[in-house]
């Protein structure tokens, strides 16, 4: 047998169990390694789903390049790649806009469905979150006035980079510097819920949204039982994007809500696995990032926040939405196209951009948001009210297009669910060129405070001369009001 001599302490040792002793070396190396690079792929993973409701966009530094590596080779990098102070970091102040989109499989597949801006202050260990609607009208540079989800996909088809000009946008309504953006779309949320093998999720309330976009424009039904109940990606992406949900669950306050659920039952469920010890199930997730996830961080950026956001509590993720509610700052409107629009009850986004400093720098005292989780834990006493009132039995109401201006009923639809109206179906009118909306009423005593508003709002006349052609669906829709909706009310 070939024996070697230790030059050092004079040892002979045999080629065999210096082979045994290279072997046992180099596995307790790739297992070092392996754990550092699973805790670090983790991290990540959990910081994008912290951030992450639905997204996509174009390849850009960060994971682009990462995933153009072998997963080994990225291993490599992660492990020897040093941190980088971020931008911001120095003031105590990260702020980065996550951008949410359905991608290409799905239509406008980079408009922003979702829009949050997240405010990280890693001294204080504390993460601000802030819902901007995508309705939102907005100057947009060199394309005029237009919804802020549209910023996304102007920038995609003439720059390429839909993630800086969206950042841009919202930077100059807010007055506040963007230093990041991140973009992800529903492709990567339904296959990582997937991968985890589904998230158990508590209903608190059931509803049915007879308004969830389907393919070409159209519309499907979802509904959801009270309880709980376990869920795959895509019942997940269906929860956390349903928008016109009976119960209450039609609002912003109700879907982020919703979405805030589904994030901490996937981080729950990450957390309560073991992935180092299933490489291929972490070679997937890597590879689930680096095809659906796209920022203009860096690697060694990317590395250093995802480093930084672990350590955020989750008592300290406070969440607040710009909304249409009574202490909110905005107001729906009807565009002249028959668009539907939110723009600032005071004519501008000075009160927005004022509001957004004091939440982000964290001052306890704060109004102008539909909703608001303080770092205290729980919700504010305006909050706890408006849920209980969305509890109470709401005037339901059948909505026609009696126009040829398209998407007129789906528009007042959303305005009218914002008012706490429930919008239980819509849908076009035997007669399109109606020249004023009517209010249809079975009883014209019930709802009497909810009649006068919406005559009011309408500018409609009341009747209950139902003609022929409109009994059938009226008595088989179950809604207390069946509007038709006039030119009038363009």
């Amino acid at each position: 047998m070939e024996t070697r001599v230790n030059l050092i302490d004079g040892v002979r040792t045999d080629q065999t169990d210096l082979d045994k002793i290279i072997a046992r070396e180099k596995k307790r190396r790739q297992k070092k390694i392996l754990r550092r690079t699973g805790k670090i792929l983790t991290f990540i993973f959990i910081a994008w789903l912290i951030f992450a409701s639905n997204t996509i966009s174009s390849r850009n530094a960060m994971l682009s390049n990462l995933g153009r590596l072998s997963f080994w080779e990225g291993v490599a990098r992660i492990v020897t790649e040093k941190d980088k102070i971020l931008q911001g970091e120095t003031e105590n102040q990260i702020n980065i806009l996550i951008l949410g989109m359905g991608g290409a499989e799905h239509e406008g597949p980079y408009l922003t469905d979702t829009i949050i801006l997240a405010g990280l202050k890693p001294d204080q260990k504390k993460l601000a979150l802030l819902s901007i609607p995508r309705d939102l009208y907005v100057p947009i540079p060199e394309y005029g006035w237009n919804k802020i989800n549209a910023a996304n996909s102007l920038g995609i088809t003439d720059a390429g980079d839909g993630g800086k000009l969206a950042s841009k946008v919202i930077s100059s309504i807010l007055n506040i510097p963007i230093h990041y953006w991140v973009k992800i779309d529903f492709n990567l949320f339904r296959k990582l819920i997937d991968e985890i093998g589904g998230i158990d999720l508590e209903v608190e309330r059931g509803f049915v949204d007879y308004q969830f976009p389907g393919l070409g424009f159209t519309y499907r039904v979802v509904s959801f039982n009270k309880g709980l109940q376990w869920m795959d990606g895509q019942r997940a992406l269906e929860f956390a994007r349903s928008r016109h949900g009976t119960a209450g669950e039609g609002s912003d306050f109700a879907r982020c809500r919703r979405q805030q659920k589904i994030l901490l039952a996937v981080k729950e469920k990450i957390e309560g696995q073991n992935l180092l010890a299933s490489p291929k199930k972490l070679w997937r997730i890597y590879n689930l990032i680096s095809e659906n996830l796209s920022s203009n961080l860096d690697f060694s950026e990317a590395l250093r926040l995802a480093k930084l956001l672990p350590h955020v509590e989750e008592s300290e993720i406070n969440l607040a939405v710009f909304d249409t509610s009574p202490q909110g700052l905005l107001e729906a409107e009807i565009g002249f196209d028959g668009a539907y629009l939110l723009r600032p009850k005071s004519g501008n986004f000075t009160e927005m951009a004022e509001v957004a400093h004091n939440f982000f720098a964290g001052k306890s005292e704060l109004s102008g948001f539909g909703y608001l989780k303080r770092a205290s834990g729980g919700l504010p006493a305006q909050a706890d009210q408006s849920l209980e009132e969305s509890r109470a039995p709401r005037a339901k109401l059948l909505i026609l297009n009696g126009t040829w201006i398209k998407n007129l009923a789906k528009n007042w639809s959303e305005i009218l669910e914002k008012d706490d109206f429930e919008v239980i179906q819509i849908g076009n009118g035997p007669e399109r060129n109606l020249p004023k909306t009517i209010i249809y009423t079975r009883d014209p005593n019930a709802y009497k405070k909810e009649l006068s508003s919406l005559k009011e709002k309408l500018e409609a006349e009341i009747s209950q001369d139902l003609p022929e052609e409109l009994k059938n669906i009226f008595e088989t829709s179950g809604a207390d009001f069946l509007i038709v909706l006039g030119e009038n009310s363009i």
